[in-house]
Order: C-alpha cells, then structure tokens, then sequence
C-alpha cells in the first residue's frame, strides 16, 4: 500500500473521479495506473474513494516506512524466493502497454524519489536491497537484449549484400523474400512507385490549380463585361432623361405661345 501526498486541488468531472484537496493524505485502493490516473482512498474517510491524475500525487515517506516494517516482519518468508518483493515499489504501477525504456524510467524516478523523501527513516532492509539490485539487473538485461536485437535487425537491413548462403541454389526456383529489408529490389521498387504517385498527385494538383485560374479568368472577364454594360446603360438613361426634360421644354413653350396667342385674338375682336 503506497501513501500520497495531494499537491493540487483537483475537482471531480465524473462519478468515478475523487475531488480531493491539497495536503490530503490518500493511499492506493488500486496499485496500477490507468492511463494517468490511479484509484485512492482519502486516509481515515473510507466513504471517499474514485480516481486521481497521478501527477497531481506525491508519494510519502509514511509509505516507506510501512514497507520497511512489513519487510522485517516477513525476512523469514522471502528468503525463499526473491521473485517477489512487496516492499519496494512494484512495475505494475507502470501500464503494461508501455515499453521497458519507460518502466526502467519510471524505476529510477522511484528511487529518486525514496532518495529524496527517505532522509530520516530507517535503513532499508536487506531483503529490499537485494530485491532491488534484482529488479535493476533484470532492467538492464531486457535493455541489452532490446539493443543487440535492434543492433542486428539494422545491420541486417543495411548490409544484405554481406549475407553469405548457408546452401548453394538448387534447380528449383527459390521462394521470394517477403520482407523488404531482405530485398533490396522490393525496397527500390517501392520507392520508385513512391516517387511516381508523388508526381501523378503533383500533376493533378497543377492541373486543379490551372482549371481553377481559367475559371477565375472567365470570371473576371464576365464581371468586367457586366460593369462595361451597366456604364453603358446608365449613359442611356442619362441621356434619355435629358431628351426627355429637352421635349417637356418644347411642350411647355408651344402651350406658353398658344396661350399667347389666344390671349390676343381675343383681345383684338
């Protein structure tokens, strides 16, 4: 059981998660962390329990110095086997999905952090030194087997030319290498039709951008022909509002002299 320390207020968004304070004290209701978070119970409240982002935890030296008691009491009981040690801080805190690069990192930071916090406890016990010195040695010999595996599927990659044949060539037609780092031929012909579809896509996208300037051109064309024919017609229709102002002229000057007109004939009678 793994004790921690709150840093951050944190306020549930879900039925499953816990709202919890800063400085409260929690311990772990579940030892695996589940994609960032893992599942507490607030110390002394057993009625507030949920889920918690594990970077707003900080874990107490109260948790290593419980460990290092359950540790002395049970010496007898893990001498027999050293697979297993329930006082120091077990990989399954880590996700199972993620690689060993990341649990040796998650490893260390544990010690880091016991280093920290452990100033003033008592000495841990031999049975978790010798747990540890295990764990550390098993780490470094999954990361040497992950580096020479690696080491030698490059090497295999890059020099296929070097492989010497364990048999000479029957009659028979030999069965076609399927991985690409086998075949050089595969891992050229791949490439190449790499490049030919990258210019098939360059040329379709040349050929969209010159479509769309046509259509942008004709459109430009159309629009400046649109504004040449409405100058056009509001020339018209100034001018045929001038005829017509010039004709209400005319008529208005007839009617003035045939007024005129009638006027004197009148008179002179």
């Amino acid at each position: 059981m793994r004790y921690f320390r709150v840093l951050h207020n944190f306020d549930a968004q879900d039925g499953v998660e816990l709202t919890v304070k800063k400085g409260e004290t929690v311990f772990t209701a579940e030892s695996e962390v589940r994609e960032g978070w893992i599942k507490v119970e607030v110390l002394h409240d057993p009625r507030r329990r949920g889920f918690v982002p594990f970077n707003y935890l900080r874990e107490t030296t109260e948790s290593l110095s419980r460990e290092q008691e359950e540790g002395s009491r049970g010496i007898g009981r893990e001498l027999g086997g050293m697979s297993t040690a329930p006082m120091t801080r077990q990989p399954s805190a880590v996700p199972r999905e993620t690689s060993v690069t990341f649990t040796s990192g998650a490893l260390d930071y544990g010690d880091k952090l016991q280093n920290m916090y452990g100033v003033g406890a008592s000495a841990p016990s031999p049975v978790s030194q010798r747990s540890r010195s295990a764990e550390q040695s098993m780490r470094r010999v999954n990361e040497n087997s992950m580096t020479t595996a690696t080491k030698g599927a490059v090497m295999e990659s890059l020099l296929p030319s070097q492989k010497v044949p364990s048999s000479p060539p029957s009659g028979a037609d030999p069965v076609p290498e399927r991985s690409l780092l086998n075949n050089p031929s595969a891992i050229v012909e791949a490439f190449m039709k790499n490049e030919l579809h990258f210019k098939q896509l360059i040329r379709q996208r040349q050929d969209a951008l010159a479509q769309m300037r046509t259509t942008v051109e004709e459109a430009m064309s159309e629009l400046a022909a649109c504004k040449e024919k409405n100058f056009t017609l509001a020339r018209k229709l100034r001018e045929l509002d001038q005829s017509v102002e010039k004709e209400r002229g005319r008529w208005k000057e007839r009617i003035m002299e045939e007024k005129a007109y009638i006027s004197r004939s009148m008179s002179s009678e």
